[in-house]
């Protein structure tokens, strides 16, 4: 009997060294997922005023195409016994007209577009609050039964799962990384196309 009860306790503890073992190694899962969410969410506030900067300056230039058009109107307007010079400043305005609002268009769909991925962010931001609750949640689940090695597996795998789709996850985030420096190349675009 003594032998017995020896071999109970030396599992018991075995099983109470390896449940704390897991227990720190979530902790670490725990950990890094915050400072993911911490780095996602300073990356996306520098991105977010980048854009709000560049739509500043696409404003600035549709502003300067606007005064462009008013100034080619006057210059119309005083040139009607020239029909050489009106055909040329004619075309020039047509042309303006057509930059100014395939520009606006571009803002347009590019605000859209930046609507649409601070909606994405934030769907992301959500996915990974509630992967932490989950991650805390099996964590007190494990305190809890570290004399219950077949409880303990089920929560190691319930984990597993969550990390595989934290891992998922993060590849998506990678690819929004990827459509986001797209956009901004996107932007700079109009701007080196209205310089010329």
């Amino acid at each position: 009997m003594p032998s017995t009860y020896k071999q109970k306790l030396q599992v018991a503890i075995k099983d109470r060294d390896r449940a704390q073992a897991d227990a720190k190694k979530y902790q670490e899962v725990l950990s890094k997922t915050e400072e993911i969410l911490t780095q996602l969410q300073t990356k996306f506030e520098t991105d977010l005023q980048k854009w709000e900067k560049d739509l500043e300056e696409k404003r600035n230039d549709l502003k300067m195409e606007r005064e462009r058009v008013e100034e080619l109107e006057q210059k119309l307007a005083s040139q009607d016994t020239y029909s050489s010079a009106l055909d040329t400043a004619t075309t020039e305005l047509d042309s303006v007209k057509q930059k100014l609002t395939e520009t606006e268009e571009l803002l347009a769909a590019e605000k859209q577009t930046i609507a649409e991925m601070s909606e994405r962010m934030e769907s992301e931001k959500r996915w990974h609050s509630e992967t932490l609750l989950k991650l805390n949640e099996a964590e007190t689940q494990l305190g809890q039964l570290t004399s219950n090695t077949a409880t303990v597996d089920t929560a190691n795998n319930d984990v597993s799962l969550l990390q595989e789709k934290l891992s998922s996850k993060n590849s998506e985030i990678a690819q929004l990384a990827a459509e986001k420096e797209e956009l901004q190349q996107k932007l700079q675009e109009p701007a080196s196309n209205s310089d010329s």
